[in-house]
């Protein structure tokens, strides 16, 4: 619940206060219900994943997003483990949701994205089902907010973005993941080649995985 409050407070840091109150109540169980299974591009597991895509298009489209879908193609390993080393190239969907800016000035593009495959192994709530649904319940919150009750007016476009074949386990491919393809493809196109406008991204991912270890929440200074 804080997570999806505060990413929604970012993404709306771009936005003009109309009215004092926020709505912020939050519901991710109907999500879950919808990324409860495999969705790995492979036989056993495609039709998971292809349910997945037309859930959340059907809500990018619900809170008034515009949406478009961004193809590309890429390797994947058959076997999730990479065990047998038999590949096969997919077609990818990325799934994007646009909320273009009211106001007529120039001002930052913000991104907020998570990755809807699995890697057909783990949990598929885990990786990374409770991101998608986060970034879901943000774009919904977002639109609500903006566009719906009058609350904020958006001062900067906001891009929400479902990435397809993405996950950590098809390094053991040769493909190039969809998040590389969505930025080489899309994005920078988006931006006019361009990075002076980009205002930064959100990237819902692993937000089911904590460690309370000592030392776990850190980072050395080659990260910067």
């Amino acid at each position: 619940m804080k997570l999806l409050a505060a990413a929604a407070l970012l993404v709306l840091a771009g936005a003009t206060i109309v009215k004092a109150t926020l709505d912020l109540d939050v519901d991710l169980a109907s999500h879950l219900e919808h990324l409860s299974t495999q969705r790995y591009p492979n036989e056993k597991h495609n039709d998971g994943r292809l349910n997945a895509q037309t859930y959340i298009k059907e809500r990018f489209i619900n809170y008034g997003l515009k949406v478009f879908e961004h193809k590309f193609n890429t390797t994947v390993a058959l076997d999730p483990l990479g065990v047998q080393n038999v590949y096969e190239t997919v077609e990818g969907v990325n799934i994007i949701g646009v909320a273009e800016a009211v106001s007529n000035k120039p001002g930052a593009v913000l991104l907020v994205g998570a990755d809807y495959d699995t890697n057909g192994i783990d949990d598929p709530m885990f990786t990374n089902g409770a991101g998608v649904a986060a970034m879901l319940e943000v774009a919904r919150l977002f639109m609500h907010n903006t566009r719906w009750t009058g609350l904020y007016w958006q001062n900067f476009t906001t891009i929400f973005v479902a990435f397809d074949l993405n996950t950590r386990e098809h390094q053991v491919s040769p493909g190039v993941p969809g998040a590389k393809h969505f930025i080489t493809d899309y994005l920078w196109s988006y931006l006019n080649k361009s990075d002076t406008n980009f205002g930064g991204a959100f990237i819902l991912d692993s937000i089911m995985n904590v460690n309370y270890n000592e030392g776990s929440q850190t980072v050395d200074d080659s990260f910067q």
